[in-house]
């Protein structure tokens, strides 16, 4: 996802690591990888009924495995059983409405074979769009210090955050049920009194509180009691 970078980055490449099997050879071999159809049968994420896959253009969405700057870095090296692929996507204004996905396969060429058909596919998932952490799910993470969740108040934390506030962030602190409490009181504790501090200021220019898609005020918990989102 681009959504917690920088506006000015455009594209960026998402690297993919490809392991032989067989005999190690002496010679560089370089291999190849083309696209294949991506459905809500084969993407290996749980979607809403119904939800239409919407794929991956080359050129618009991801520059093409054919381009010299990325077949050239298509190789195992003499005597390794490993390469790596470059996978350029860009940051189209699709991603800003939808998950695009580009399912890739390993195409037979003079070096390298059919061997084990399932391993031979990958899904590179696109957007430019907040979702829901997964870890926030749990009912840890809510009744300890976000409360329930909503893009605003996702979008809030981010923008203030200290810190890189994306999805890796969410697994290392929220994986599981054994959470630091003094930490999330923390967490708490500074993300209500900043969000006092913004709301006081949009208050004070006329304007209405942060609120959520639900037009509710949103607000930071602390075991499971929610704190106030404004002065008195």
């Amino acid at each position: 996802t681009f959504v917690y970078r920088p506006s000015d980055i455009v594209e960026d490449t998402v690297w993919i690591t490809m392991q032989t099997s067989g005999f190690v050879s002496d010679v560089d071999r370089s291999f190849e990888v083309m696209q294949v159809e991506a459905t809500a049968d084969n993407i290996h994420t749980k979607l809403p009924e119904g939800t239409i896959v919407k794929n991956a253009e080359v050129g618009k969405h991801y520059k093409s495995f054919d381009d010299p700057s990325i077949s050239k870095l298509m190789v195992v090296k003499a005597g390794s059983t490993i390469g790596l692929l470059p996978i350029v996507v860009f940051r189209h204004p699709d991603l800003q409405t939808d998950k695009i996905y580009l399912r890739i396969c390993l195409k037979e060429n003079d070096n390298f074979k059919e061997s084990f058909p399932k391993n031979r596919y990958m899904v590179i998932e696109m957007s430019d769009m907040l979702s829901k952490p997964k870890e926030w799910g749990l009912g840890a993470i809510e009744y300890y210090f976000t409360g329930p969740y909503s893009v605003a108040k996702h979008r809030f934390m981010i923008d203030h955050a200290t810190w890189s506030l994306d999805d890796k962030w969410f697994a290392e602190h929220f994986s599981t049920y054994n959470v630091d409490m003094g930490y999330t009181g923390y967490l708490s504790t500074f993300f209500t009194n900043k969000l006092i501090e913004v709301n006081d200021q949009r208050l004070a220019q006329g304007l209405d509180v942060i609120k959520d898609d639900k037009d509710q005020p949103i607000y930071f918990v602390n075991f499971g009691t929610p704190q106030p989102y404004k002065s008195n």
